[in-house]
This record gives structure tokens, C-alpha cells and sequence, in this order.
């Protein structure tokens, strides 16, 4: 009850009604352009946390991840064959990504930091400087070797000229 169907006339006045999608734009308001904007954030961001999630579980291979080498010579060359629209979309979505991981719980991070002070607030004493400095020491290692290996890949991939 209650749906429409759009309808048109063709050119011997007969009403057709058109079953399916239409696509309408929208009227560039700054409102407008503002929830556009947020909800590409939103898209991204699932995204890259789905990403991440599927990484974990196994259900992309690590090889698929690429570093700086790979992002600027594959996949931002690609993006900007297609136009400076997707080019610029391909940077807010580096922007999203980098923003995703840098709030990720690990000591290094940003996220990182959230988590101290969070047991903080809930324990009222801090978590001491030594573990803090340990923790941080050993969670930048491992994103340290992670960078390397994912950098490694994208220049095998670039003298291999393997995808």
C-alpha cells in the first residue's frame, strides 16, 4: 500500500510505468554536499574495517596487502587514468584508511594511547611508564616489519610485474 511507480508518456501519449530504480540527483546545498561527504567517510570506513577483519580471518592473504610503493604505483596511476574524481577519491580513501588504523588498540597507535588512558580512568592509576614504553617499543616493531614486508611485496610485484 502506498508505493508509487514513476510513469512517462511516450511520443503516442501512451502512459508506460517504469518498475525498478531511478536515479535522482541532488540539489548541491552545503547540507547536501556535507551528508554526501559523511556518508562516503562511512562507506570507506567499512570498508577498510572490513578489510581489516577479513585479513584476520584468513580470508585475504597478507600478500595482498601493499605499502607506499604499491599504492603509488598501481593503484593511484590507475585511479587517475580515470579522471581527477577518482583520484581524489582513491587519496580520501588512503586518508580514511590511515585515520582507521591510527585508532586501532595498539600501543604505538593512537589507539593505543585511548586504551591507557582509558584503564586510567576506570582504575584511577596509570599504567606505569615501563610497560607503557615496552609495549609501545614492541607493537611499533611489529607495524615496522609489517611496513617492510608489505613494501618488499610491492617491489618483488614491481620486477616480477606480477599483480
Amino acid at each position: 500500500p502506498g508505493v508509487q511507480f514513476d510513469t512517462w508518456q511516450d511520443e503516442q501519449g501512451e502512459t508506460h510505468m517504469s518498475i525498478g530504480f531511478s536515479v535522482y540527483g541532488l540539489e548541491k546545498t552545503p547540507g547536501n554536499v556535507l551528508r554526501e561527504a559523511g556518508n562516503s567517510v562511512l562507506y570507506y570506513g567499512r570498508i577498510v574495517f572490513t578489510s581489516l577483519i577479513d585479513l584476520l580471518r584468513g580470508r585475504e592473504s597478507i600478500n595482498n596487502l601493499s605499502g607506499p610503493v604499491g599504492i603509488v604505483d598501481t593503484m593511484t596511476q590507475q585511479a587517475a587514468s580515470y579522471g581527477w574524481q577518482d583520484l581524489l577519491q582513491m587519496l580520501a580513501l588512503i586518508t580514511i584508511n590511515l585515520g582507521i588504523l591510527n585508532l586501532l588498540p595498539f600501543p604505538a597507535l593512537d589507539g593505543g594511547k585511548v586504551v591507557f588512558l582509558v584503564i586510567e580512568g576506570v582504575t584511577g592509576h596509570a599504567v606505569p611508564e615501563k610497560l607503557q614504553s615496552v609495549l609501545t617499543l614492541a607493537t611499533f616493531g611489529l607495524l615496522f616489519g609489517l611496513m617492510i614486508f608489505a613494501t618488499y611485496n610491492d617491489i618483488l610485484r614491481l620486477i616480477t610485474g606480477t599483480v
